[in-house]
């Protein structure tokens, strides 16, 4: 089978190191428009290069699709036309009906369409669901999630939300297994006129869950954590941190069955069990081309993208109303 990676920047240039590490150089094109990135892609792994797409998608049976998010519908709907498999990053497109038509198209074909949703693959979140599902930490209750930095502004003016929401949005809609039914979000505009750089926004289930989603690009140092509080423990999953997953035995144990005060409450401070893991980008990038073979259907397949792109674009139809609460209807 030969992949094709159509977009070598800095995220396009890590795919070509994973897939040229599962099938070899023999069997990869990288294409950009870029002939400063192709050199060095050339030099480094020494596969074929190419400035078409056209001869990209010709070329290759599957295609992971990593260029600015404004050109995703257009170059994932070429490539799944053409009959060939796509991986395309986050988000799949920059609406809920383009994703939806890349479904359609993709079962009319008979292809894969898969999303680039790197931390589902990754062993930390892997163990974050296990615990959750053997009900280690009790029922979840709440999430909550930060994603933090300096940076990086998009060319493209793409805000905060579109950028960095749909990592944490798959984080907690796996490890919930369900997708928000309500969404509210608010930001500001600190740097660029109209585009977003520090939001939050409230996510509500059916189940009666929350989870609240803070990112920035205007933060001093890097954050990526999410907590999920349960009814007997606490999860803590950090990716900047060894380890990355940690259970919080802490909580609020009631003195009587119906709590009236803080005098009815007591704290529970025990102890904080560590779970080391590690990896992440090679088992998703495998996990695509296992699809492929064995007629699988991928775990981020194109429903579940297209469900993020609904979140985020009601979240966006938020920020721009104040806050205004949005009911999601897939």
């Amino acid at each position: 089978m030969k992949v094709g990676v159509i977009g070598c920047g800095y995220w396009g240039s890590k795919l070509v190191k994973e897939f040229y590490d599962i099938v070899g150089k023999d069997n990869l094109i990288a294409c950009d428009l870029s002939e400063q990135r192709l050199v060095q892609v050339k030099e480094k792994f020494g596969v074929e290069t190419t400035k078409n797409i056209s001869e990209a998608i010709k070329k290759a049976d599957a295609l992971a699709v990593a260029t600015p998010v404004f050109s995703h519908y257009t170059i994932a709907r070429k490539v799944l036309k053409a009959g060939k498999h796509a991986f395309v990053e986050k988000p799949i497109a920059k609406s809920y009906s383009q994703s939806l038509k890349l479904v359609g198209l993709a079962s009319q074909k008979n292809v894969k369409l898969m999303v680039d949703s790197t931390f589902i693959y990754s062993a930390a979140i892997r163990k974050a669901k296990e615990l959750i599902d053997c009900g280690e930490i009790g029922a979840p209750k709440f999430v909550t999630s930060r994603r933090l930095n300096l940076g990086l502004y998009q060319a493209d003016k793409t805000n905060v939300i579109w950028d960095l929401a749909p990592h944490d949005i798959a984080i907690i809609a796996h490890l919930l297994e369900d997708f928000p039914n309500e969404v509210s979000a608010f930001g500001t505009a600190t740097v660029i006129k109209d585009v977003a750089d520090n939001a939050h926004m409230i996510l509500k289930f059916p189940k009666g869950q929350q989870a609240s989603i803070h990112m920035s690009w205007l933060h001093p140092f890097k954050v990526r954590e999410t907590i999920v509080v349960g009814s007997e423990k606490m999860l803590v999953y950090n990716l900047d941190k060894d380890p990355q997953i940690e259970v919080h035995d802490k909580g609020v144990i009631l003195k009587n069955s119906e709590p009236q005060t803080a005098a009815d409450l007591e704290y529970k401070h025990s102890a904080i069990y560590p779970h080391l893991v590690s990896g992440a980008l090679p088992d998703m990038c495998k996990h695509f081309l296992e699809c492929i073979k064995e007629n699988k259907t991928p775990t981020t397949d194109g429903v579940y993208g297209a469900k993020i792109v609904k979140v985020l674009e009601n979240a966006d139809k938020s920020l721009h109303r104040n806050g205004k609460t949005m009911q999601i209807n897939y």
